[in-house]
């Protein structure tokens, strides 16, 4: 999505379970998605796509979308195969639970009623 740009904001750092050590856990990030759980992974596939078509600034590298794109399709996550409205979707979702909304109630409510249209076209 661009061959260079600012890195993805950090992610909280993934915790230890109860019992196992709290020495120094991995950070998640997009040069470390091994660290990454795979919700942490769609946040980030959204958030590059928002930048790039919405912003026009890419957030990521090319090879970094793609290796994140392929972690992702490896995961067996369908975001990479998500149609543009279930995206539009998701990040309307995502940036409305943030505390920043990008769309009004009334056009969420029309993405709602498109996403709609596109389920009954396949059936």
């Amino acid at each position: 999505l661009g061959d260079q740009g600012s890195p993805l904001p950090r992610l909280p750092p993934v915790r230890a379970a109860p019992g196992e050590s709290e020495a120094e856990p991995e950070k998640c990030d997009i040069d470390n998605l091994e660290a990454c759980d795979p919700m942490q992974m769609q946040i980030m596939y959204v958030d590059a796509l928002r930048a790039y078509y919405q912003e026009g600034k890419p957030v990521i590298t090319n090879d970094q979308f793609n290796e994140l794109k392929m972690e992702l399709n490896w995961q067996g996550s369908e975001f990479p195969s998500l149609s543009r409205t279930k995206i539009e979707f998701v990040e309307a979702a995502l940036q409305y639970a943030r505390g920043q909304p990008v769309i009004s109630d009334v056009e969420y409510e029309a993405l709602k009623e498109r996403l709609k249209a596109e389920g009954k076209q396949k059936d």
